[in-house]
């Protein structure tokens, strides 16, 4: 059962399965775990009856001031915008500040979350799908190219669940084709258009 007296944003210390002694912020929480976010940038699910307040200093990984991360989240939302109308897809887009979930809800809408933005700041390789794509397609760890893969990422979704009526798996080799077109067709306007937000 949840603890009432912790939330988002409270630091918290947990024992690992290997009896490791850790610590970090809560970034999110669901059902059973919270979603906790180390120094070091890893990501962690901690069952809530692991986890125990810690009152100890808490160096946040991801220095992002508010309004640099708002700024990227208006500029993504117009980016995107811009991509599926490049390709005549009409699809709602939006950002939310305080959440990390970003997504596509088949049908509906994109969604990018301040949270998972924010995260994107973090220097080098992160432990995301982000990333995941990033090295999959040989591409620099840079901000920028970070959040023009996320746009692409989301996009790749769209197309990919129009393309095949959503009969396919959410990261199956059919979104990672689609997502590969986008990379090569859209990713270097993005990433200028990153470069130059006045475009």
């Amino acid at each position: 059962m949840r603890n009432k007296n912790m939330d988002i944003g409270d630091i918290i210390r947990f024992k690992t399965a290997k009896n490791k002694l850790l610590y970090g912020r809560i970034e999110n929480t669901g059902r059973k775990n919270y979603r906790v976010l180390l120094p070091d940038g890893r990501f962690f699910l901690v069952p809530f009856r692991l986890a125990a307040k810690w009152e100890g200093d808490f160096a946040h990984p991801l220095p992002a001031p508010a309004g640099h991360v708002d700024a990227y989240g208006k500029q993504l939302v117009n980016l995107a915008r811009q991509l599926l109308e490049g390709l005549d897809i009409s699809l709602p887009v939006r950002y939310r500040m305080n959440v990390w979930a970003t997504y596509y809800k088949k049908n509906s809408h994109i969604q990018f979350g301040g949270r998972c933005i924010r995260y994107q700041f973090f220097s080098g390789r992160g432990y995301d799908s982000i990333s995941a794509n990033i090295n999959r397609f040989g591409l620099d760890f840079s901000l920028h190219s970070k959040l023009a893969v996320l746009v692409c990422h989301e996009c790749a979704h769209v197309i990919t669940g129009r393309k095949y009526n959503n009969r396919v798996r959410a990261h199956g080799k059919e979104f990672y084709h689609e997502l590969s077109l986008l990379i090569d067709s859209w990713y270097p306007n993005l990433i200028q258009k990153l470069n130059s937000p006045k475009n």
